[in-house]
């Protein structure tokens, strides 16, 4: 809060005289001193008020431009001189030193006590700082109502743009601009810049905030949302920080905000089972009641050639991001996607020109291994599912994409009637007392094209230990493991089973 120089010069009661420099400095507040350097005890914005009797009679000029310097070094909006009380008039030095270097210098005259001056601005900011909190209360009123309209958190958003003359950003729980409010526009390096960090706030899993400087703008960032339930991010783009006033004002529009991204969190668990249900039905045939279902909602059923997409969902996983994450990359493509929740993991049903970037979107997005299935049309997906959660049962945790597919008959091998059959065939190996070593180094000794050097690496023992344990199993099962025969009948077992 300051209050501007031309007001103390209006004031009859006070009346004081410009002598040099410009009417328009603002000030902060008002500091009497007749130390010859006050510098320590000012601040920038300050009126210096001075009787002058730090200088003596006959000081040569060069006092007087050390003086003034040291004043317009620390920020002093103007000096007011007092006449009249140590010496008559204003010495001619010291004006010639505030002309030159545009220092305004006023004339207090003798009846002007300094406290006067220092009353008359201490009120001026007491009114200001009144004003200010009725702009708060008015500000925050106004929110309140806008929440109560169709419009809920647009409204607010724009309310809130409109009364500090801001942007104002909405971003959802993965950093993607829901909505902008404002007049203004930001360039699109600032865009990314705030996207940016909106993206690095909700990673942190943790409630804060941040301010950004660009260009010629302040950026500050509030996430919605509780810890390790972020729900968005909220930014205010301001040409100025935000005073007090202001920053009341934006946490009331945050407190709203969050009401608003927790509908939106709900809704979007509300699609996932929907999606559930569509991808359900889709598998029976009823692909026109899907289609009729998706385009309420201004969405398409995925056209063939479509691969299935699958991966594990664990217990950080959030398959709303997932979700939301393909459907954001598929628009941008003109493309569909059905995703859902399938079985203990995630599915997304894609067109087959999006399917390797959106295999690598989950990758990058969600650290585990996606299987992806090979093109089929509908009525091939159901198959696509079963084959890819078997293929995914025996895959490992790290990160990657694999190709389900690529091996058609031994995907057979899940169906129940074999699987029956092998574990009778394996029952002497599955009963006996070291059952699980043996089966281990039989799969892994396979795994390794029976190579005993890498496969006994693996398991961690000597490759005599494997040997042995080899051809117990082989003994067991009574199979000639020497053979080729043998061991692609060893391997079709273990993978029945």
């Amino acid at each position: 809060m300051t209050i501007g120089l031309p007001s103390l010069l209006s004031d009859r009661g006070l009346r004081l005289r410009l002598l040099t420099g410009s009417s328009e400095a603002n000030i902060g507040w008002a500091h009497s001193s007749d130390l010859l350097d006050p510098t320590p005890f000012l601040e920038g914005g300050n009126l210096l008020l001075t009787t002058g009797t730090q200088f003596a009679e006959g000081d040569p000029a060069g006092v007087y431009e050390d003086y003034v310097a040291r004043l317009a070094g620390v920020g002093v909006a103007a000096v007011g001189f007092g006449t009249e009380v140590a010496r008559s008039g204003i010495p001619g030095h010291l004006v010639t030193a505030c002309t030159a270097i545009g220092l305004p210098l006023v004339e207090v005259p003798f009846r002007t006590p300094f406290i006067a001056i220092v009353r008359r601005i201490a009120d001026a900011l007491a009114e200001q700082d009144h004003a200010r909190d009725v702009w708060t209360l008015e500000a925050q009123r106004a929110l309140s109502l806008a929440a109560l309209t169709p419009g809920r958190i647009a409204s607010v958003l724009d309310e809130l743009a409109r009364r500090l003359s801001a942007v104002v950003v909405l971003f959802d729980t993965y950093g993607e601009a829901l909505s902008v409010h404002g007049r203004a526009r930001l360039s699109a390096a600032d865009v990314d810049a705030v996207r940016v960090e909106a993206q690095r706030l909700l990673r942190r899993r943790l409630r804060s905030g941040s301010a950004l400087e660009l260009s010629d703008v302040v950026v500050g960032l509030q996430t919605l949302g509780r810890r390790d339930e972020l729900r968005g991010v909220l930014a205010v783009v301001l040409d100025l920080r935000p005073d007090p006033a202001a920053t009341a004002v934006i946490t009331s529009a945050v407190a709203l905000a969050e009401f608003a991204v927790e509908d939106a969190t709900r809704q979007q668990e509300s699609t996932l089972t929907l999606n559930a249900e569509l991808l359900e039905l889709a598998l029976t045939g009823e692909l026109g009641a899907v289609n009729r279902v998706l385009a309420v909602s201004g969405r398409a059923l995925p056209q063939a050639p479509l691969r299935v997409l699958l991966t594990r969902l664990d217990a950080r996983s959030e398959p709303g991001e997932l979700d939301h994450a393909l459907s954001v990359q598929a628009a941008g493509r003109g493309r569909s996607v059905l995703a859902a929740r399938w079985g203990d993991g995630f599915a997304g049903v894609v067109e087959d020109p999006l399917a390797r970037e959106a295999a690598e979107l989950v990758v990058n997005r969600h650290a585990s291994v996606v299987v992806m299935s090979r093109p089929v049309d509908w009525s091939g997906v159901g198959a696509a599912l079963r084959e890819g959660l078997v293929e995914l049962d025996r895959r490992p945790q790290e990160a990657g994409i694999v190709e389900s597919g690529s091996e058609p008959l031994f995907g057979l091998l899940s169906r129940g009637e074999i699987c029956a059959v092998a574990a009778h065939r394996l029952a002497p190996l599955l009963i006996a007392p070291d059952s699980r070593d043996l089966r281990r180094a039989a799969e892994v000794w396979l795994t390794h094209n029976a190579a005993w050097e890498p496969a006994a690496r693996e398991l961690g023992v000597h490759r005599h230990t494997l040997k042995a344990r080899v051809r117990r199993a082989g003994t067991l099962l009574g199979l000639d493991l020497e053979t080729f025969e043998a061991k692609a009948e060893l391997w079709a077992l273990l993978r029945a089973v």
